[in-house]
């Protein structure tokens, strides 16, 4: 009898609402508040925590991973699972996606003169799904796309996950979770001695470890035996990787492996700092999933409200940096950073309730439970 919550993506299983509500905050915030370290005790400890943000998008991939493996398990044994999978992930994901897409790169251009048509070479990537591939982001500040690079990366992995976790046993799926967490090391490693720092980060390959920790956890929780080592190592694996992860924080270590240095230990850094948060995020999963404290204090409703337009939210929230720059050019960086954060919020709402809520309307003629 499996041991996964009964309910598919339209459900939520609050403890992971709260992972999901933290990881959109994290990645807003790094890119509304810039500025100097204040260096100065606590607010040093909340700049390094915020500058430090995007590994939001690691919490993200590991919960991608453990939510829709644990979807895909729950169907391997429905009707067209495979169209039933891909036609609800395509309601869900590309609506929205393709609405923004119009919206930045031909609805802006025609109608605000300061901002200048992106070239369809700079936006082929983008409506094809391979935008992670690029080795730069799209030249127009009207334009600020970059985000959409994390998208790809779910996309192109959810293009062949189904058919490992449907044609495979679960305990061979397990091995090639496994087998994908440790090519994914071997990747990096090996683009990092090319001097591909980008790559590394960028590239589906290197980045697949996140996603495949998260559907390990999904297998796991399937019995009561992976349940009990989940619950067993889920609070050691978090203490030791996320004292690692705070120290390199705090020695401002950790965004390194963006810089142009070449140094031993910040090559060492590209290859080990995606995995360590992937652990680390998993151990958050599993702590989420199996300590009742741990589910008690993050469910509750701001992170629910937040993990219900949370897509929503990593959509828009890139969008509103320019404008927001434009109409406060000057001045203390939190007033505009709560402004962006009102105005995402604003838009995430909006586009969920006139527009997302429409096709997700549509799943119910793709049933993926087992009739």
């Amino acid at each position: 009898m499996t041991a996964l919550p009964d309910r598919d993506e339209s459900a939520r299983i609050g403890s992971l609402d709260g992972l999901r509500a933290i990881a959109i905050l994290l990645v807003m915030l790094s890119h509304f508040v810039t500025g100097v370290d204040p260096n100065r005790g606590l607010r040093s400890i909340a700049y390094k925590v915020i500058v430090n943000g995007w590994c939001g998008v690691d919490l993200f991939f590991v919960l991608s991973g453990f939510l829709i493996t644990g979807i895909l398990i729950r169907a391997r044994e429905s009707k067209d699972r495979f169209r039933n999978f891909y036609a609800r992930r395509t309601l869900r994901i590309f609506p929205l996606y393709y609405l923004a897409l119009l919206i930045v790169f031909l609805i802006v251009p025609a109608v605000a003169g300061g901002c200048p048509p992106v070239p369809s070479r700079e936006q082929m990537p983008y409506w094809l799904y391979i935008a992670n591939f690029r080795l730069r982001d799209v030249a127009s500040p009207c334009s600020n796309v970059g985000h959409f690079w994390s998208l790809a990366i779910e996309e192109q992995y959810y293009a062949v996950w189904p058919a490992v976790v449907f044609l495979l046993t679960p305990r061979n799926a397990k091995r090639a979770c496994i087998a994908i967490i440790a090519a994914s090391v071997l990747f990096r490693i090996a683009l990092v001695m090319q001097h591909a720092q980008w790559r590394a980060f960028y590239w589906t390959p290197s980045r697949a470890d996140a996603l495949s920790c998260g559907s390990l956890i999904a297998f796991l929780m399937t019995t009561e035996q992976g349940r009990a080592a989940v619950r067993k190592w889920s609070w050691p694996l978090f203490i030791i990787a996320g004292a690692i992860t705070a120290a390199l924080m705090w020695k401002n270590r950790l965004e390194t492996i963006f810089s142009a240095d070449e140094s031993m230990a910040t090559l060492v850094a590209r290859v080990g700092v995606p995995f360590l948060l992937a652990a680390l995020f998993a151990a958050f999963v599993g702590l989420a999933l199996t300590r009742p404290v741990a589910a008690r204090v993050l469910d509750n409703p701001p992170f629910r409200f937040l993990a219900r337009y949370s897509y929503g939210l990593y959509v828009w929230h890139m969008f509103v940096i320019y404008p927001a720059h434009l109409l406060m050019p000057s001045g203390p960086v939190w007033p505009r950073a709560i402004a962006e954060l009102a105005a995402t919020l604003i838009a995430a709402t909006l586009s969920y309730h006139l527009f997302e809520e429409r096709f997700l309307a549509l799943k119910r003629y793709f049933p993926q439970r087992h009739s």
